[in-house]
């Protein structure tokens, strides 16, 4: 059998690869590597389109949220991040993790250290702000309403 032609080769500068990922509309690759930064790569011409760049230690993994718009690293520095997938801008970092997922929903990020803990966490906030609603012990004031929970309200009554 013969293998079917290449469509496009990827830079060669890795010492190793950790995970790879496609995007949704498969034009793209996501790679981490021990170069303390993940790559986005574009698949027709090979060429890296983005580097996601602020983890000082080898990236162990990155992935797309399910919707394509945020990207999940994680590292051997014991961070995991947040990126906006179109930018490669660090958006959130979270300390003492080495593992994460997003669900299916996209809505929340599981977390887990070696040390056997897991922690799930909010990606969005306005699910943030919906939860913090139900577990305030007190009714908020006018002017908290209106710093927290961006409520059109008037104060000055």
């Amino acid at each position: 059998l013969i293998a079917p032609p290449t469509m496009a080769r990827l830079d060669t500068m890795f010492d190793f690869v950790n995970s790879f990922e496609f995007s949704q509309d498969s034009t793209k690759i996501l790679i981490a590597d021990n170069s303390n930064s993940a790559k986005l790569f574009d698949i027709a011409t090979g060429n890296i389109i983005l580097i996601f760049v602020g983890h000082s230690d080898n990236v162990t993994m990155a992935s797309f949220s399910p919707d394509g718009k945020q990207v999940v690293t994680t590292s051997l520095d014991g961070t995991v991040r947040l990126w906006d997938s179109a930018l490669a801008k660090e958006t959130t970092r979270f300390n003492d993790l080495d593992y994460a997922k997003f669900s299916p929903n996209g809505r929340y990020l599981v977390g887990w250290n070696e040390e056997g803990g897991g922690e799930v966490y909010f990606v969005h906030l306005d699910d943030l702000i919906r939860q913090a609603k139900y577990r305030v012990t007190r009714e908020l004031s006018c002017s908290e309403r209106l710093q927290y929970l961006h409520e059109s309200i008037n104060c000055s009554q």
